[in-house]
């Protein structure tokens, strides 16, 4: 059995760590989006050139899966082995699940409501097996963490639709996918209130 589902390797993943989780990376989605427009404007500095649309169309998604990547790899140090490679593997799997989400179903203004919600699906079951390389939770999580994956970023479709203009829809980007992932992480190393309560 993995090293993460390992009773005596492990530690609690309570309600605190939990929503600490959720916050995080939504918190993330907000600076990394600061920092793809001052990347931008560095660059512009250089390039005046830049297709800024093209970039952020192109490199938005592996900006901000490094900012999340990073922001729940303060969760996972100390749980998971190598947990430093979850930064880049988040980065990766999002650009690659929302590329290829975007590839697949054509999506263009209006976007229809199935390609809406296929847009989510792919996009989580790409992110999730790359993040299982460094979560390596055996058999039956990897099942799970691939479904919530999944789970987590079709229910972001629900909330935000078809864009990311407002605020609002920044931290849902962040917190809504979280909030799935991190369900599933509490039922790998102790369910959320009990483990709450164990900590006090």
């Amino acid at each position: 059995m993995d090293e993460i589902m390992q009773p005596a390797r492990r530690r609690p993943f309570g309600l605190t760590d939990y929503l600490a989780w959720i916050g995080l990376s939504a918190t993330a989605v907000l600076v990394g989006m600061v920092a793809s427009y001052a990347l931008i404007f560095v660059v512009k500095g250089v390039n005046p050139d830049l297709n800024e649309d093209r970039f952020m169309g192109w490199g938005l998604m592996a900006v901000l899966g490094a900012f999340i990547g990073a922001a729940q790899w303060l969760m996972l140090r100390g749980r998971v082995p190598r947990a430093g490679w979850w930064i880049p593997a988040t980065a990766a799997g999002l650009w690659a699940g929302t590329t290829l989400a975007f590839r697949l179903t054509g999506m263009r203004l209006p976007i229809l409501p199935y390609q809406l919600l296929l847009g989510g699906a792919v996009t989580g079951f790409i992110l999730g097996p790359v993040q299982l390389a460094v979560l390596r939770p055996g058999r039956r999580g990897a099942v799970i963490w691939l479904l919530a994956s999944a789970l987590g970023w079709l229910l972001l479709t629900f909330v935000t639709g078809e864009s990311l203009d407002r605020t609002t829809d920044l931290l849902a980007l962040g917190a809504v996918p979280a909030a799935v992932s991190g369900l599933t992480l509490a039922w790998f190393w102790g369910d959320v209130a009990s483990s709450h309560t164990d900590e006090q």
